[in-house]
């Protein structure tokens, strides 16, 4: 999250004006128009993002364990994904997710701990190693 979505979204990135706080990364996707999600999604930060990624395309393939699908996360598969998600109708469903929905610059970015948890002892540590891919 703070190695993609919090840059991609941040005004240097964006465009925005100065002094604006970042916009959310779906406001992004979707130039500002809103969409109602069909499904939401809950997750844990200790979680890999890719094991979260998997999941979600798990649940659009109707497959009940996600395992195996963190390997076709892969760029060189995601033809074949893409194929596959299509073939069940589920390019066009959308997931909300907040990562990606809330604006991530006037909620926890500023409270995250520094990137080499140094600072902050084991627990921050251990959250830092859960949020690498």
């Amino acid at each position: 999250v703070r190695q993609a979505i919090v840059p991609l979204s941040w005004p240097r990135s964006t465009g925005s004006a100065a002094g604006v706080d970042g916009v959310a990364y779906a406001q992004l996707m979707t130039k500002g128009q809103p969409l109602l999600a069909h499904r939401m999604v809950v997750h844990s930060w200790q979680n890999r993002f890719s094991h979260l990624v998997a999941a979600i395309v798990a649940d659009a393939l109707g497959v009940v364990e996600y395992g195996e699908l963190v390997k076709c996360l892969k760029k060189s598969q995601m033809p074949g994904l893409r194929m596959r998600l299509a073939k069940k109708r589920m390019l066009k469903t959308v997931y909300w997710l907040c990562a990606f929905s809330v604006n991530l610059h006037t909620s926890i970015c500023a409270k995250l701990p520094e990137p080499n948890g140094r600072k902050h002892g084991k627990d921050t540590r251990d959250l830092e190693e859960g949020r690498r891919d």
